[in-house]
């Protein structure tokens, strides 16, 4: 008949035209009746942990072919609720299920997207990949198949998005089904909006789920913003060396309070941070010179701690407070990955956007490889050993990240839910000083890392769910910066390098007690 998957447990989706050839005389323009389908068993045969159950299924949404469909219109849906066919079974890996969805209503953003979808295809292998192509007239999107491939069988298969790492549409259609042959057919897929927006039922239990999933208390993005300046003024009122000197050297009025420069900054944010990050990293030169000449390395220490909080909550003015909604806005909560898919324009490094995302605090460090910084807790594809094999490669990641976030532990003690409760421990924190634990990966034509391949992603967001993962597709150089933000990064890998350079002169005269 087709294909259809499990969305949120009970709710399983699939196209209307594949339930209707289960009834005779029924066209795929025609409208099914709500209530059980009779004579129906549904099974999830490819999945080890459910295909031991049978269910029956209670239709609740029939969205006929339309035959004249618009852009908007909801059509070719259909949504079954399962119900499993001996009730004393038990059906506890079903009550946690909930697919990673990819909910956008701008159909822009469904277009030249890489994708994956697998069904019970009749001709071909199970598996089709490619880029979307464009937006049709009906609100469909335009799949690469034609001639070449035969998806009898396959209407209905869930459409994953590589990008999003979610499944963001539902293959749908064949256009010219009455062609003799496959030339003039074309591949269709219905974007994932309408499926949800096709039946309140489902969409609320769809956020209950994803509600029920998560711990996270977040922040209205306003208040995140406004403890993220409170803190400002506050390092600066705390630190008379650094806010006296950077008054001066920024050439700012004498009587400005430490309020009255965080507003000024918030203002001047808007037009870039790089000389305000300058400008405090030379204030921190020169203050240092002075106090290591004095041999006053505990208030050279003290000066460091409070130039590096400096840094680091101003690097999260870097973004625009429009940005910085949009970005909070579409946060996924829940027990399963962050998934961040970030665009070349967007400002910010991977740390800063990240941090943003969590509504958290950077916390940059100097790579020990490369001349620039990402972030203390993150581990990048350009970290990976080389040569390490396809095979391995997700154990090695497992390990890395037990070694960030277990630094005292050898690796003999690995131990994978401890590292995954970990993580989400921090992840899921009501704390803006909470760690950010991410994995952030380059992918262009010339990546030759095994990080690149999806499928490899996949295996990997099985054994550590809890992992934020960041895609930086279509990168040039770095798997660490954004386009637009290179200049800035540079600056503040400036500011770390002053930092470096005089722990490395003091290392043999400052007392141990004062090290940082």
């Amino acid at each position: 008949m087709g294909t259809g998957f499990l969305v949120v447990y009970p709710w399983l989706a699939t196209c209307n035209h594949v339930l209707v050839k289960a009834f005779k005389n029924k066209k795929a323009t025609d409208c099914l009746e709500a209530g059980e389908l009779e004579g129906i068993v549904i099974d999830f045969p490819v999945h080890s942990g459910f295909s031991q159950q049978l269910f029956r299924g209670q239709l609740h949404t029939s969205k006929p072919k339309l035959e004249l469909a618009t852009l908007n219109d909801i059509e070719d849906i259909a949504l079954l609720k399962l119900e499993p066919f001996n009730k004393s079974d038990s059906i506890d890996c079903y009550l946690s299920w909930m697919a990673p969805i990819k909910y956008e209503q701008s159909l822009d953003e469904y277009v030249e997207k890489s994708f994956l979808t697998k069904g019970f295809h009749i001709d071909k292998c199970d598996e089709l990949k490619g880029k979307t192509q464009t937006i049709t007239t009906d609100g469909r999107i335009s799949l690469p198949f034609g001639d070449a491939e035969s998806i009898k069988g396959a209407s209905g298969s869930p459409v994953w998005c590589d990008e999003a790492q979610a499944i963001f549409g539902m293959l749908a259609s064949q256009r010219g089904e009455g062609a003799e042959t496959y030339k003039n057919r074309r591949v269709y897929m219905i974007p994932m909006y309408k499926i949800m927006d096709s039946c309140e039922d489902l969409k609320n239990t769809y956020l209950e789920k994803k509600k029920e999933l998560s711990n996270f208390q977040i922040h209205r993005n306003d208040s995140f913003q406004d403890d993220i300046l409170v803190e400002l003024e506050t390092v600066f009122t705390n630190s008379d060396l650094l806010f006296k000197g950077f008054l001066k050297k920024h050439r700012l009025a004498d009587e400005l309070d430490p309020y009255l420069l965080v507003g000024e900054l918030k203002r001047e944010a808007q037009n870039g941070l790089n000389k305000i990050v300058r400008n405090l990293t030379i204030v921190l030169r020169d203050e240092l010179e002075k106090l290591e000449n004095k041999e006053d390395y505990k208030t050279a220490n003290s000066l460091i701690n409070d130039a590096e909080k400096a840094i680091q909550r101003i690097s999260l003015l870097a973004i625009h407070k429009a940005e910085a909604e949009a970005l909070t806005s579409s946060v996924l909560y829940s027990s399963s990955t962050l998934n961040l898919s970030l665009s070349q324009q967007t400002l910010g490094s991977a740390e800063t956007v990240t941090a943003i995302r969590m509504q958290s605090l950077p916390k940059y460090v100097v790579s020990k490889n490369r001349p620039e910084v990402k972030g203390k807790y993150a581990f990048s594809n350009f970290d990976l050993e080389p040569g390490i094999k396809q095979e391995s490669i997700v154990d090695y990641v497992c390990k890395q990240f037990w070694r960030i976030v277990f630094p005292n532990y050898s690796v003999d003690a690995y131990d994978e839910q401890r590292l995954r409760d970990q993580v989400y421990a921090e992840l899921s924190a009501d704390d803006l000083k909470k760690k950010n634990y991410y994995l952030v990966i380059l992918i262009n034509p010339n990546c030759a890392s095994p990080l690149a391949d999806s499928e490899v992603r996949q295996a990997l967001n099985k054994r550590l769910p809890e992992l934020p993962i960041i895609v930086l597709n279509n990168a040039t150089e770095s798997a660490v910066y954004l386009s637009e933000d290179r200049a800035l990064m540079a600056e503040i890998y400036n500011f770390y390098s002053e930092v470096h350079n005089y722990e490395q002169r003091t290392k043999q005269t400052a007392p141990t007690e004062n090290k940082r």
